[in-house]
């Protein structure tokens, strides 16, 4: 009977102590890496400081277009990085 009553207490304990184990649930922030839309774009060739010097006229023309062709790869540079976050 002694150790009916010691397996009783026991086991009453246990109980006792049950609600202090209580899971919770924490939710976790952890990032993720996401891939990229598409391939990276390919950089321009710019044309500016190749060959011979074309002259003012001719050269500056030649400087509007690189520039234009390097905003125009910024743009899909930008594009790219906001679709890999």
């Amino acid at each position: 009977m002694g150790a009916t009553v010691s397996r009783i207490l026991i086991i009453a304990a246990i109980l006792l102590m049950m609600p202090a184990c209580n899971p919770q649930i924490v939710r976790e922030e952890v990032p993720v890496s996401v891939p990229c839309l598409g391939p990276a774009p390919q950089a321009p060739a710019y044309q500016f400081g190749t060959g011979e010097y074309p002259g003012e006229t001719a050269a500056s023309r030649v400087l509007l277009s690189d520039l234009n062709a390097a905003k125009a790869y910024a743009a899909e540079l930008v594009t790219q990085m906001a679709g890999c976050r």
